[in-house]
């Protein structure tokens, strides 16, 4: 019995390594079968995911069947029914906010104000947003950094460059609000944009604006020519010159 228990253990680390180092490569059975590892600790899952596959024909027909088709099937309780028609509901939401929220390209300054805004509308306290654009300008994701004020945000160079490392971007905008109402960048803005400009050159990436929002007000580094001369002045090439 202990050796069936251990085989039963090691099968499902394995397949869970295997699935980790290259996800894509796993069949349909196979993601099936690690789904179903929660709902049934104790059993084979490998036979209940090849039935599920063969009933429905196909693993995309088994997350459109209802509760009661599910269950008709050898092995599916209400737990793994439970399971697989909750993972089909967060696939269908993540599919709706996708088709209602097409990904905008912040080609244009003007074009991304109101965009801009609206993130930081309702935001009390100072925050830093790092937008990750791709080669089109399209955003693929973003940062946000908290505090008290942004002098004190710490930028956290390893959690950008995981971010930069899973997205693989190719430009990048900044923005942090000002809730004084006053949109003109400080001293200490200008430390900040040169210090992320800094940390995306070291991956590749082209920090293209840095964004200051005041209630309806909205500064631009790359509009008022301040962009150009951060990057002048935090040139890579020209420091390791130095």
């Amino acid at each position: 019995m202990n050796q069936d228990k251990n085989f039963h253990e090691g099968h499902r680390e394995r397949l869970i390594s295997r699935f980790l180092q290259s996800p894509d490569s796993a069949s349909d059975h196979e993601l099936l079968e690690i789904l179903l590892f929660s709902a049934l600790p104790r059993k084979d899952t490998n036979i209940i995911a090849h039935r599920l596959v063969h009933t429905f024909g196909g693993i995309h027909k088994v997350f459109e069947a209802t509760p009661q088709e599910l269950m008709s099937v050898d092995g599916v309780g209400k737990r793994v029914a439970g399971q697989i028609i909750l993972v089909g509901q967060i696939m269908k939401a993540v599919l709706k906010r996708k088709d209602n929220k097409p990904v905008k390209a912040m080609t244009s300054f003007y074009e991304n104000r109101q965009m801009i805004l609206d993130d930081f509308a309702g935001v009390k306290e100072e925050q830093l947003v790092v937008y990750l654009l791709d080669s089109k300008y399209r955003k693929l994701t973003n940062i946000i950094y908290e505090n008290n004020s942004v002098m004190n945000v710490v930028v956290n160079a390893s959690e950008l460059a995981k971010a930069i490392a899973l997205h693989k971007p190719k430009f990048a905008i900044i923005a942090h609000n000002h809730p004084s109402g006053n949109s003109m960048p400080s001293a200490a803005d200008d430390v900040t944009t040169k210090k992320i400009y800094l940390l995306c050159s070291l991956h590749g990436v082209d920090l293209v604006d840095h964004i200051i929002v005041a209630k309806e007000n909205v500064f631009s580094y790359h509009i008022d020519g301040k962009m150009e001369l951060i990057k002048e002045s935090a040139n890579l090439n020209k420091i390791l010159e130095e």
